[in-house]
């Protein structure tokens, strides 16, 4: 029996550090700003690093720091990525017995492109990543008292099915959609949604689910808001918490961090504030280092610590 399981994309990552990226604000875009290069030229790139991501193993690690028995449930490809990235969760004490090895895909890959502030681009080939299918699910193994489930590439019935075998086993649910989850829009997510003990979504996906309002859901909402901050809303009090302000190396990761951290501090038997003050701390720390695994805590800190952390109620 697992404390959690982790479900999501798992990835090779290769960050690319280099001077010449610029932001250019442009309307364009659709976040307002392109990071753009000079076309034909040849881009000197400052830094290089490898490593391995997405969110299945990102919260997986988080879990397994804090202390609860944790697996991943991922789908990868008969390749070398797909053994790096099974070698590195055992690294971080995260079993992998329940991974799914394909001969047909790739493992996913991404290049990220990172600026001198930490803000990144993401190039990402979804590979094996992108076509989970419940035939290939291990349910009979996946004994667990939580799920924790990130992007499925919009595999809406898949998810139906893991929810309805979660509510089937008494499992709890927390559930980080992706865009393509969140592109079926508010109505037909309603029922998930629901169900789900813990739901996560950044700023711009809560505004972008049209109909969506934190209090409609029976269980904890939290949002995500960058480096100001995030915010909870437990049932009948909202909190909010800044960032710890520490100099960004790479934001790649973070929101991992903080989502996985805060269900752990829930799991835990914390306090909606004490749980958002360990997400905010796990969320801080990934920031300072290369990698979305490698600034993550490495284990349960100090209350005394939890508590240097600012929350305030509204």
């Amino acid at each position: 029996m697992y404390d959690i399981i982790t479900i999501g994309s798992a990835t090779q990552d290769v960050f690319l550090t280099s001077k010449d990226y610029v932001l250019v604000p442009s309307k364009k875009f659709s976040t307002g700003v392109g990071e753009c290069f000079a076309f034909g030229s040849k881009i000197e790139v400052k830094n290089i690093f490898l490593d391995t991501g997405g969110g299945g193993t990102n919260t997986a690690a988080t879990f397994a720091h804090l202390g609860f028995k944790t697996a991943c449930l991922a789908r990868v490809g008969d390749d070398a990525p797909g053994r790096e990235i099974r070698s590195v969760l055992r690294t971080h004490g995260v079993a992998t017995e329940l991974m799914i090895t394909t001969k047909k895909e790739h493992t996913a890959y991404s290049s990220i492109l990172l600026t001198a502030m930490g803000e990144r681009t993401v190039l990402v080939y979804r590979g094996a990543s992108a076509h989970f299918s419940a035939r290939e699910m291990p349910w009979k193994k996946m004994q667990t008292r939580w799920l924790h489930i990130s992007s499925l590439g919009g595999n809406i019935a898949l998810l139906k099915k893991i929810f309805a075998f979660a509510k089937k086993e008494g499992i709890a649910i927390a559930w980080n959609p992706g865009g393509a989850e969140l592109a079926y829009g508010y109505k037909t997510l309603k029922p998930l949604i629901a169900a789900t003990r813990i739901f996560i979504l950044n700023r711009e996906e809560a505004e972008g689910l049209i109909g969506f309002q934190t209090s409609t859901s029976k269980g904890i909402v939290v949002i995500t808001d960058g480096k100001r901050g995030a915010y909870v809303y437990d049932g009948s009090h909202s909190f909010f918490s800044p960032s710890t302000g520490h100099k960004a190396v790479n934001t790649t990761g973070a929101g991992d961090a903080f989502g996985s951290a805060f269900v752990a501090g829930i799991m835990k038997g914390m306090t909606p504030t004490d749980a958002l003050r360990l997400g905010i701390l796990n969320s801080g720390l990934v920031v300072t280092k290369m990698g979305a695994k490698n600034g993550i805590l490495k284990k349960m800190p100090l209350q005394s610590v939890l508590h240097n952390i600012r929350v305030r109620s509204f």
